[in-house]
């Protein structure tokens, strides 16, 4: 139980060195055999054994892939989230407690508000983590089909982390669908969670989403919205559907819009448009477009490294110029 494991003093050492890559292979051909044992399971402690299973296989096809595409993940990369799958597998089928987390990349059990199920959640505390003094925290929405731990796994994202001495957390969901409001019920649970079992700065709790979680922050933002310092958009934007709930909610309140140049699935007017939308709404909307940018995350990183550092420092906006159409395009959109 996640209880069990953040209440500790203090958190355990930082974890060992990566294994090499054919250590890994081997750890994610057991958990492949162990997964198997349990294919008549539909789920396990409320997790759909075909999606593990399926993540398991991904993780083998990549790991030893060429990386010479500079918008895929690295094999440090690749080998952090097989490794972070190897522990979710591990906790799901242990009846053991599961050892502490430690500082870097961590994968817990949260308790789910359903009855015997619990939800994964990809953790990051740097180095600098310290129950003694209070860390802010980010919650972090994947992009619909991206893991958790592939999210976490991203290196830029860790390292902002680390300058801000910021925890970093991404909770799991479904694979291949999108996001509803009916998930904010998860995420709400995480930050309850963890509020309640870190030494986090409730004034600088944020919320952020990538892709298809960029749309899903929209939705569930509004939920509590005195919860969140801010929200970060990473290739998506703000939806028809969402618009009048967000302004509502969230007026006062500071959003940061990032979009590469360019992106063919979330194309940057779409995203300027959201950013003149809020600005003209009592949002502060702060807008960081990528040239050259694409979808990927990251082609996107020097413009998400502006919008992370200023909404950590609490930079102010300054409106954006008018001029662009209303928000669109609708939830409609195919990632």
């Amino acid at each position: 139980m996640l209880v069990v494991l953040l209440c500790a003093a203090s958190p355990q050492p930082q974890s060992p060195s990566p294994l090499p890559a054919s250590d890994v292979r081997s750890q994610l051909e057991r958990a492949h055999t162990m997964l198997a044992a349990h294919a008549h399971d539909t789920r396990v402690r409320g997790v759909a054994t075909s999606e593990l299973i399926a993540r398991i296989d991904d993780d083998l096809s990549q790991l030893g892939a060429s990386s010479a595409q500079s918008s895929g993940p690295d094999q440090a990369s690749m080998e952090l989230a097989a490794r972070l799958d190897v522990s979710l597998v591990d906790q799901l089928l242990s009846s053991a407690s599961p050892a502490p987390p430690g500082l870097g990349a961590n994968e817990v059990l949260v308790p789910s508000t359903t009855a015997g199920s619990v939800q994964p959640l990809a953790l990051y505390l740097p180095p600098s983590y310290d129950r003694a003094r209070s860390a802010p925290l980010i919650i972090m929405l994947p992009n619909q089909g991206q893991s958790e731990t592939q999210l976490i796994a991203t290196p830029y994202l860790r390292a902002l982390a680390d300058e801000n001495q910021a925890v970093l957390a991404v909770p799991a969901f479904a694979a291949n669908r999108s996001f509803t409001s009916a998930d904010g019920d998860a995420v709400y649970n995480v930050l309850d969670t963890l509020q309640a079992l870190l030494h986090l700065d409730r004034r600088r709790v944020y919320l952020a989403g990538y892709s298809m979680g960029a749309f899903g922050i929209f939705m569930i933002a509004p939920q509590r919205p005195q919860t969140w310092a801010a929200l970060l958009s990473i290739a998506g934007t703000l939806t028809n559907e969402d618009k009048s709930s967000v302004v509502s909610a969230m007026a006062g309140k500071q959003v940061f819009m990032v979009a590469g140049s360019d992106d063919t699935q979330v194309d940057a007017s779409y995203v300027r448009a959201a950013v003149t939308y809020l600005s003209a709404n009592g949002v502060e909307a702060r807008y960081e477009e990528q040239l050259h940018g694409t979808h990927a995350l990251e082609s996107l990183r020097p413009a998400v490294e502006r919008a992370w550092r200023a909404m950590l420092s609490g930079v102010r906006n300054v409106a954006p110029e008018s001029g662009f159409p209303s928000p669109e395009p609708t939830r409609t959109i195919h990632m």
